[in-house]
């Protein structure tokens, strides 16, 4: 009996292309249907982690760390889900835990970016180093791309505060009227 289907009657290399593109479109199908749960993958894209203000720091400054990156999916920070950080000094390490919380049912697949400042308040001199973690209803997350890592990581020099110029001036005044009151034939000079 003689195949009397239309591929059938195809030659073989014919027949290799229409095979191929009916596999190509299962596996288009079943990633289109696949993408949504592996988009809503608890990924962070470019993460970024800035220390405020900018160099140099010194001892009187309030230090803030400020956390981005691109959620994969819209939902995890916003009026429904909110998201905290946390900040852990031991040292001169310092750990900062941003928490959020997955969206649920069906969500838009897009990148959607997000900023979250972590108040570190006022540190002695030194050279820090911070570690920023990312977690998603409380598991640490894949990150992907620049820095791609978990936790990011940035270290910063916090400066002692100088005395300024001013005060080293009226230091070296008084220190003068104090010479001069001491010497008996400028005595009268200074209490001019």
């Amino acid at each position: 009996m003689k195949d009397t289907s239309t591929l059938g009657r195809l030659p073989m290399h014919a027949k290799m292309i229409v095979t191929s593109r009916k596999v190509f479109k299962y596996i288009l199908l079943a990633g289109c249907l696949l993408f949504p749960a592996i988009a809503k993958g608890y990924y962070i894209y470019d993460t970024t982690l800035a220390i405020q203000p900018n160099s140099p720091i010194t001892t009187q400054d309030a230090v803030s760390a400020v956390l981005g990156g691109s959620f994969a999916t819209s939902g995890f920070c916003g009026s429904i889900n909110t998201c905290s950080n946390s900040v852990t000094i031991t040292g001169y390490n310092i750990d900062i835990n941003f928490y959020s919380t997955s969206p649920t049912g069906n969500v838009s697949q897009v990148l959607v970016p997000f900023f979250s400042t972590a108040s570190i308040g006022h540190l002695s001199a030194g050279i820090y180093v911070a570690n920023a973690y990312f977690y998603v209803d409380n598991s640490t997350l894949d990150v992907v791309g620049p820095p791609a890592a978990n936790p990011v990581t940035k270290s910063f020099t916090v400066l002692a505060v100088p005395i300024p110029g001013t005060l080293w001036l009226l230091g070296a005044g008084l220190f003068s009227i104090l010479i001069l009151n001491k010497r008996p034939g400028l005595r009268n000079l200074a209490s001019w």
